[in-house]
């Protein structure tokens, strides 16, 4: 089978996709998010018909269908490599039970696919609690943990589906969580006594903060 289609390949391009989308989401760069965020699920839901049965994303069209069913069973190359699109997967994925109906992650697929668009650019952003939700769905029937996937997003992305909190502070948290992610970008190349200098001034700034939100202003 083509290495590009085995179950590792779709994981680590799902992960680097939502990786992605967490940093389009931050630099409110939120059509690019968008994008992103649909790869990733489209990439992770393969990576779970795969390892269910890698006939599962073979795309159901004619004699190429044939081809491609030997060719992810290992017995030949088809002439041309062609599996399911996202809504397929989603599609697919919900027929096994895996995911349930949501509007909104279909939203976010047609979005990606161009076959809709958002009031403006800024209404995509709202799209982060659906990528996380159904990013720990799918990782949840894989077994996987979320701290595997998302790395150093994943308190944002936990965050992104607390239902205990209220938006307002789930949106602040993860702005946090995005803005430290950015500066630590910008600044990991500085010579080490300008990070150490840069982050007294951090603890200097977030002193000022608690106290500045505990006087309730």
């Amino acid at each position: 089978m083509d290495d590009s289609l085995s179950f590792e390949s779709f994981c680590e391009g799902a992960k680097k996709a939502a990786h992605r989308a967490m940093e389009d989401h931050g630099r409110e760069e939120y059509d690019e998010f968008a994008l992103h965020a649909g790869v990733a699920v489209e990439r992770l839901a393969k990576a779970v018909l795969v390892s269910k049965n890698p006939v599962y994303i073979v795309e159901i069209r004619g004699n190429a269908s044939v081809d491609m069913l030997f060719h992810m069973g290992g017995h030949r190359k088809a002439k041309k490599v062609r599996t399911i699109g996202a809504s397929e997967a989603i599609s697919r994925l919900r027929t096994l039970e895996v995911l349930a109906l949501d509007k909104e992650l279909d939203m976010l697929i047609d979005v990606r696919n161009g076959v809709a668009h958002t009031g403006s650019e800024e209404d995509a952003k709202d799209f982060l609690p659906i990528l996380a939700k159904t990013v720990e769905t799918l990782l949840g029937d894989l077994g996987g943990p979320l701290a595997a996937f998302w790395g150093r997003w994943t308190t944002a992305a936990r965050m992104a589906v607390d239902n205990k909190r209220g938006e307002i502070y789930r949106n602040v948290q993860v702005r946090i969580r995005q803005a430290k992610h950015r500066y630590d970008d910008r600044f990991s190349d500085l010579p080490e006594h300008l990070q150490d200098r840069l982050a007294v001034e951090q603890l200097e700034l977030g002193g000022f903060g608690v106290r500045f939100a505990e006087n309730g202003v």
